[in-house]
């Protein structure tokens, strides 16, 4: 029983959390990505 409730209990969270990525209603995003913006370093001795 306890691990019924506990997998029905992970199911949700999961369907929750996959919901929850999706912020925009219809589908269409603002957002502009730009590849000028990124920028690497490294240190040294790694």
């Amino acid at each position: 029983m306890k691990k019924m409730i506990l997998s029905i209990l992970c199911c949700g969270f999961i369907l929750f959390g996959l919901t929850g990525c999706g912020s925009t209603i219809g589908g269409v995003s603002n957002i502009e990505i730009s590849d000028h913006d990124i920028l690497v370093s490294i240190k040294e001795g790694t």
